[in-house]
């Protein structure tokens, strides 16, 4: 899979209704089998984030669940040399995941909740590398240039 910006969350910078830096942008786990289509637009798309969310044991998905996650210390960072924006954020973590239910990870999706799955758009997907719950803490340390460039 690959990583990268939905459509739908490019459109809303560029109509400056989407402020990565200043909203309250969320990150949710997703499992291995979601596979990723920059046009999908909403979390709850059909075979979109939220069709494929984080359902071990400790984890709490769905609207407004505790376990989709503020992203801390957000910042968008101009990279001359590549020519691009980077957005970065602080690592997150998952505490005790998994144990009794499991899944396998591949990803976390990056979105904004709105109202409803329906109307909540996603941001973007960072393909991260499997992991399967086990009972112990997940970890989601951002690329070094950012959860998603631009």
């Amino acid at each position: 899979m690959a990583s990268g910006f939905v459509l739908k969350a490019r459109h809303l910078i560029s109509q400056q209704t989407l402020d990565l830096v200043a909203n309250t942008i969320k990150a949710m786990l997703l499992k291995d089998t979601y596979s990723h289509v920059n046009t999908r637009d909403f979390v709850g798309d059909a075979s979109g984030f939220a069709a494929s969310e984080c359902d071990a044991t400790g984890y709490t998905g769905g609207f407004g669940g505790v376990d989709r996650q503020e992203l801390d210390s957000k910042a968008a960072n101009r990279d001359d040399g590549n020519v691009r924006i980077e957005f970065d954020c602080a690592d997150e973590t998952w505490v005790a995941l998994g144990g009794v239910t499991n899944n396998t990870l591949g990803g976390v999706g990056i979105i904004k909740e709105i109202t409803s799955d329906a109307l909540s758009p996603c941001i973007c997907f960072d393909d991260t590398n499997d992991v399967t719950t086990n009972g112990g803490d997940i970890i989601y340390a951002p690329n070094a240039e950012g959860y998603a460039q631009m």
